[in-house]
């Protein structure tokens, strides 16, 4: 039998916000944010929670999720993600069919979302799945500027600007995305050998203008405000 595996790596340092895996968000610790939507997600079979964290190991302890402790080597700044989630596929006593990376920093995805992109990731035929959200408009790289010699003003090609008459429209603007790291998917014969995405990504469109990465005490001033905004509505 097929099994899926949610990772959650989660580790105790952090440059930009000290702790902040473990730092209440809305009033619980923001790693259990992700942990809460796999729980409640139908097709997840196990859930793991990668950490060096004494505390995030107490709070995976009381909810009843199973954590594994990291070595030291594998929570520094120059620890990649692959790895991490290599040594937690290791530690397992099955191979499951699917990794499924969920971030604690993107606790705005919804049971829904997650439900929705393992079942498009398993007809899809791809070696893995990232989730992704339009750009603004206002963002697009068409628009983008780069600055030269001087704060001369230039396209982003490093091409000379002489006039607007030929600039793209805004109602013609192509459709960009950028990866909002909310979910990623991959084989695991794919993950074990070749890496995180493989040979081919299957682009999950999350169109939700709720996104926020949470990695600076800005960004947990605007996933709060954005909280607190998305409760209101639901009143």
């Amino acid at each position: 039998m097929s099994k899926n595996v949610v990772i959650i790596p989660a580790r105790a340092g952090s440059k930009g916000v000290k702790k902040k895996n473990f730092r209440s968000f809305g009033g619980k610790p923001l790693i259990q944010w992700s942990i809460d939507v796999a729980k409640m997600t139908k097709e997840v079979d196990e859930i793991i929670v990668t950490t060096d964290d004494d505390d995030i190991m107490g709070l995976c302890d009381s909810i009843g999720c199973r954590y594994i402790k990291r070595p030291e080597n594998l929570a520094s700044d120059t620890a990649s993600t692959l790895d991490v989630l290599r040594h937690a596929v290791e530690q397992l006593e099955f191979t499951p069919s699917y990794v499924i990376l969920i971030q604690p920093t993107t606790p705005f995805r919804t049971p829904e979302q997650l439900s929705k992109a393992i079942s498009s990731f398993q007809k899809s035929g791809f070696d893995s799945l990232m989730s992704i959200s339009p750009v603004p408009k206002h963002y697009s790289p068409v628009w983008q500027k780069s600055l030269g010699e001087n704060n001369r003003v230039l396209s982003i090609d490093g091409t000379v600007i002489h006039d607007d008459t030929n600039a793209t429209r805004k109602q013609d603007l192509p459709i960009t995305y950028w990866k909002n790291g909310s979910i990623y998917i991959t084989k695991t014969d794919v993950l074990m050998g070749v890496g995180l995405f493989g040979n081919s990504t299957y682009g999950f469109v999350i169109d939700d203008e709720f996104q926020v990465n949470i990695d600076t005490e800005f960004d947990f001033f605007l996933g709060e405000a954005i909280l607190d905004y998305k409760r209101r509505l639901s009143d």
